[in-house]
């Protein structure tokens, strides 16, 4: 249905780091700037979701059902995406406007040297992803991963923060076999080929149909609050050359994203609308998975503090190298002015 070393850290240490890091400026919330006046012919433009069609992108079709495109002067084409790195590829191969990128992720490609990006809006409050195993395997707690099989998506977001949960976790990552895969992951799941997947939070319905009994569901946001939830990324030229097209998206996706999660069951039957092989019933029961990761005041405009935390926490993990870069440039990843 959907298209798709071990030693425990100082959390007190790491969000002390943060303090050194440089600030960006703050601005308003996506939901609290006015509407902007459509043009007089609609902007069509292309947006890439997180990884292929999962059910928190109900929004989107949630939108173009109720005409909420078209009164913000938009034409707006849904692709679908191949987690954070991939995504950032394609936007700046210019095969899309926007794309839904992880920001922790990100930091990691900008470390990197994918530097043409900016992150413009955060669409969801804590991170999406999660280890998810079948009842059946005995796995309940991250440490029972070891020795086992889990499938996971190269260059996706779960996929690059995994060795940071397994060391927050005290996990030894090296005893963990991981397992390149395409999505969907739940086919190799119900054929135990893998033990465990890495998923979005919002897939656990269609995953435990899959499997054939309930699933255990191990949130990366246990582990790590810090981290924030998906964000709208845009490139650098986007960002200058057509801001009121982002402001625009913004704040209708936030609006419609807070009216998913209040009225599923209608956010469901828009996207089985849009695409025969969805089943509502799947959609809307990740849409109510959903709910505890859509903090209204926390949407909109990133976080720059929050943001600072995810680097200190990136960097002490081991995941952005010794001398990072990225928290002395990170006032201009964040476009706080385009939300």
């Amino acid at each position: 249905m959907l298209h798709y070393p071990p030693a425990r850290v100082s959390r007190r240490a790491v969000l002390g780091a943060a303090l050194a890091l440089p600030a960006a400026v703050a601005g308003a919330a996506c939901g609290g700037d006015p509407q902007p006046q459509a043009p007089s012919s609609p902007r069509h433009v292309r947006v890439l979701t997180g990884a292929g069609f999962q059910p928190w992108e109900a929004y989107l079709y949630l939108v173009q059902a109720r005409g909420w495109w078209a009164d913000a002067g938009l034409e707006v084409e849904v692709l679908p995406g191949q987690g954070t790195g991939r995504n950032l590829a394609l936007l700046i191969e210019g095969q899309a406007e926007l794309a839904a990128l992880d920001p922790a992720a990100a930091f990691i490609e900008w470390e990197r040297g994918t530097t043409e990006f900016v992150l413009a809006c955060q669409l969801h409050s804590n991170l999406l992803a999660s280890v998810m195993a079948a009842e059946s395997t005995g796995i309940r707690r991250l440490a029972d991963l070891e020795g086992r099989r889990v499938a996971v998506l190269p260059g996706g977001t779960n996929t690059q923060l995994f060795p940071g949960l397994a060391r927050v976790a005290g996990l030894d990552a090296d005893a963990v076999e991981l397992v390149p895969l395409e999505l969907p992951f739940f086919p190799h799941m119900a054929a135990g080929t893998v033990d465990a997947s890495l998923e979005f939070i919002p897939s656990r319905y269609v995953v435990e149909r899959a499997v054939g009994e309930p699933v255990v569901v191990l949130p990366y946001a246990d582990d790590m609050p810090e981290l924030p939830g998906l964000a709208l990324g845009i490139t650098r030229e986007t960002a200058n050359e057509q801001p009121d097209m982002v402001r625009a998206f913004s704040e209708v996706a936030i609006r419609a994203i807070q009216q998913s999660v209040e009225q599923p069951e209608e956010a469901a039957q828009a996207m089985a609308d849009a695409h025969e092989d969805v089943d509502p019933e799947v959609v809307a029961a990740g849409l109510r998975d959903l709910e505890p990761y859509i903090r209204p005041d926390e949407l909109g405009t990133l976080d720059e503090v929050r943001c600072s935390q995810t680097v200190a926490l990136l960097h002490t993990l081991g995941l952005l190298g010794d001398n990072p870069q990225v928290s002395s440039n990170l006032g201009e990843i964040l476009a706080t002015d385009l939300a």
